[in-house]
């Protein structure tokens, strides 16, 4: 469904990080963590296509939730300039997230960059059990985050690139360090496609127990375009699936890895 949401909140995480929180009840109230909102770009009718972006965070008992976003284009760049006071048009929310229980006694989550936004809102709504976070971020300037994870009361694992925050190095090299079978009852991934195949070539066996958030480009967010499918194997059987629609979230061992 459409709806017409009002921003109420605006900040900068980082540079060109952008932190919007909206009021839109409906929304607020069904978000999972591991879905998304399609948004039309305010103030350019040439952008036909809708940005997709994952919630961060919502309250449902306030009526409203968060998203955060990179400026990477024209449309995101559109979507930046949005003050608070103005309405968005938003479809949402959209998509399967992650399967969680509060039965899991010590689970790990591995974002890259703005991939750890959605895996924010699954650790708030799993604080009852032990969290690994693991963020992955090219410099000290763009961490985010870590604070607040941190408040939640996780144990925090950070890398950057170049060395200038935390472990000097790829966030899956650390990963690689720390994890052991048995470890975790379920481990979460969003981030660049090659650290989602990167963590699930470490798990080796235990890629059942991962579930992973693909990033592919998105249309219409409701699985009629075939924009965004993805390999999968199901039940022994090749075949593919929308992001959009089936996922974004899949079973690492049901990804089929393309060259």
């Amino acid at each position: 469904m459409n709806f017409d949401a009002l921003v109420i909140g605006k900040s900068e995480f980082c540079e060109n990080n952008i932190l919007l929180r909206i009021r839109q009840a409906q929304i607020a109230d069904k978000a999972y963590p591991g879905q998304f909102v399609n948004i039309k770009c305010p103030g350019d009718g040439s952008l036909i296509l809708r940005r997709p972006i994952s919630i961060m965070n919502a309250s449902p008992n306030e009526g409203w939730f968060e998203i955060a976003f990179e400026i990477r284009g024209k449309g995101t760049r559109l979507l930046s300039e949005v003050n608070v006071g103005d309405t968005l048009d938003i479809m949402g929310p959209l998509g399967k997230g992650f399967e969680y229980s509060y039965d899991y006694r010590r689970i790990a989550v591995i974002g890259g960059g703005i991939g750890i936004y959605p895996l924010y809102f699954l650790g708030k709504k799993m604080t009852e059990c032990e969290i690994d976070v693991f963020m992955g971020y090219r410099c000290a300037d763009r961490v985010v985050l870590s604070n607040d994870f941190d408040r939640e009361g996780c144990s925090v694992y950070l890398s950057t690139d170049d060395g200038s925050a935390g472990y000097s190095g790829y966030i899956t090299s650390l990963f690689k360090k720390v994890y052991e079978p048995g470890r975790y009852d379920m481990i979460y991934v969003c981030g660049p496609e090659i650290m989602a195949r990167t963590v699930t070539a470490i798990l080796g066996e235990e890629k059942s127990i991962c579930q992973i958030s693909m990033e592919e480009r998105m249309g219409c967010g409701i699985g009629a375009c075939l924009v965004c499918t993805c390999a999968v194997n199901d039940k022994g059987v090749f075949t593919r699936k929308t992001t959009c629609k089936d996922g974004p979230v899949f079973r690492a061992s049901d990804l089929v890895w393309e060259d």
